[in-house]
């Protein structure tokens, strides 16, 4: 399964994927990043990659184990989200970015 994830969590902002994996912890067990978009672009996804408010993650794995990370991210996007997400990127950077 996969699942796209809207990084929506402020604690997150900025921080490196080395970052988020150590403060996710066992939540993450059995999740791969598959993609990263920020703002329509796809992100080179490396150990050092920051990830900020308004990305999209592809997370894959098993369905228990994605959305448990999921919920230490942000909102999991079902079919119908993706046509807000502008609309939610623009929420997410008013609110504090």
């Amino acid at each position: 399964m996969h699942s796209s994830v809207l990084v929506n969590n402020q604690s997150l902002h900025g921080r490196t994927l080395t970052e988020i994996a150590e403060r996710v912890g066992d939540a993450a067990r059995g999740v791969f990043l598959r993609d990263l978009t920020r703002r329509g672009q796809e992100v080179p996804v490396t150990l050092e990659t920051r990830i900020y408010l308004g990305d999209v993650m592809t997370l894959v794995g098993a369905t228990h184990d994605v959305e448990r990370a999921a919920a230490k991210v942000g909102q999991v996007l079902r079919y119908g989200d993706r046509t807000d997400i502008a609309f939610l990127c623009v929420l997410a950077l008013a609110q504090g970015c």
